[in-house]
């Protein structure tokens, strides 16, 4: 692989981590960079680390002076579950700012800024794509695993609410890196009329492997050491659980004059977990040669594993 200088935002984080891992075992020539707000943590030798802020314009013009980046891979994010009280951390990169009033901030904030990369792309400037990513999971996961054994910890795993039959599409840390990889490699190719167009186009990246969320959460749980039994599980109907998030909003809508939302039963999560979201692949299959390895036990079983061990060092339950 060519040498190039490769900066990544958010490289501290999960799929960032995995993505400037991969790119050291694809090639020791290429200097890699990593742009974070705490580049403390998850940190890989051979690399270097620069702090700094995405909605800082100074902090921008610093690191792309300082660096001269040829490839820039842009993975940086504030945590996307459960975290309310940082919505304005998500809108602040986006110019200009539009509506906000979706309580999935992460989810809205990305649909507003998918446009914005595909339409800079330039056919002789600024190559640029999207990677539209199913839901993480693996290594170094703060948000998914953690999330879902939260619900271990708390003893409401035998809870299940609706039939299950929903399928989601979801993708470990390393098909993720991997995906990145291969879209990077090929935006640097020339362009020609028998090569697949990439540049100005976006892309779905999944396992290519859609299971109902509740399956996939007891793969976690059972990884965990869980061994409830099929007939422990008491259904709860969908549309219980939903009139309950939907009242509690608006109690909290009315009570804090628009301020604050319920922490964890919120509308949008539960139709999250009992709706179908599924993606197709086919595109970044054909175009980016991208093919998913099959390691979703694998990459749960050590996701389960960097959990607890951080739970146990921080002293948590």
């Amino acid at each position: 692989m060519e040498a190039h200088t490769i900066l990544v935002t958010g490289g501290c984080g999960c799929v960032g981590y995995h993505i400037v891992k991969a790119l050291l075992e694809e090639s020791s020539s290429s200097e890699i960079h990593v742009f974070s707000r705490n580049p403390t943590q998850n940190q890989l030798p051979k690399v270097e680390y620069h702090a700094g802020s995405l909605t800082n314009p100074e902090d921008l013009k610093s690191i792309f002076s300082s660096v001269q980046p040829t490839v820039v891979l842009h993975v940086a994010s504030p945590t996307s579950a459960g975290n309310t009280a940082s919505a304005k951390l998500f809108y602040d990169p986006l110019l200009p700012t539009t509506s906000k009033t979706d309580f999935n901030y992460y989810a809205t904030t990305k649909a507003i800024a998918d446009p914005f990369v595909l339409n800079s792309n330039e056919p002789n400037g600024l190559k640029t794509c999207c990677l539209r990513l199913a839901l993480i999971y693996g290594e170094r996961d703060n948000q998914m695993i953690p999330g879902v054994m939260n619900v271990l910890h708390d003893n409401q795993h035998t809870n299940q609410i609706g039939n299950n039959t929903a399928l989601m599409d979801f993708l470990s840390a390393r098909n993720a890196a991997r995906a990145h990889v291969l879209a990077y490699k090929a935006l640097m190719k020339p362009e020609s009329a028998s090569h697949s167009k990439i540049a100005g186009e976006a892309f779905f990246i999944t396992d290519g492997k859609p299971v109902p969320f509740w399956d996939f959460s007891r793969k976690i749980w059972a990884a965990a050491g869980d061994k409830t039994p099929p007939e422990k599980i008491n259904l709860v109907p969908v549309w219980l659980v939903l009139g309950l998030a939907v009242a509690l909003e608006w109690i909290y809508w009315v009570f804090t004059f628009g301020q604050k939302s319920p922490g964890s039963l919120r509308s949008h999560t539960i139709r999250w977990v009992t709706e179908e979201r599924t993606y197709s692949i086919e595109k970044a299959r054909e175009r980016l040669g991208y093919d998913p390895v099959d390691e979703t036990d694998q990459s749960i079983k050590e996701g389960v594993e960097w959990h607890l061990k951080e739970l146990k060092e921080k002293g948590g339950r």
